[in-house]
């Protein structure tokens, strides 16, 4: 395989790893703000997890920013 071929292999794959990780930490976020408020806005959540797997490693910062103590 040329090293083109592997050099994209290896981005698509640290999208997909950075969008799944923000994804579960987004998850995370939400149920320890409640089940009643997960159940509310069940739709709304399943939009920003899709959004936010998308955007990738870019998403994952924004997930950290969010969830991050202050």
């Amino acid at each position: 395989m040329s090293p083109l071929g592997l050099l994209v292999i290896a981005l698509v794959a640290t999208w997909c790893v950075g969008g799944v990780s923000a994804v579960r930490l987004l998850g995370r976020y939400y149920h320890r703000k409640g089940e009643q408020f997960c159940d509310t806005h069940a739709l709304a959540i399943a939009e920003v997890q899709a959004c936010v797997f998308f955007l990738g490693p870019m998403g994952w910062l924004g997930v950290y920013l969010l969830t991050e103590k202050k």
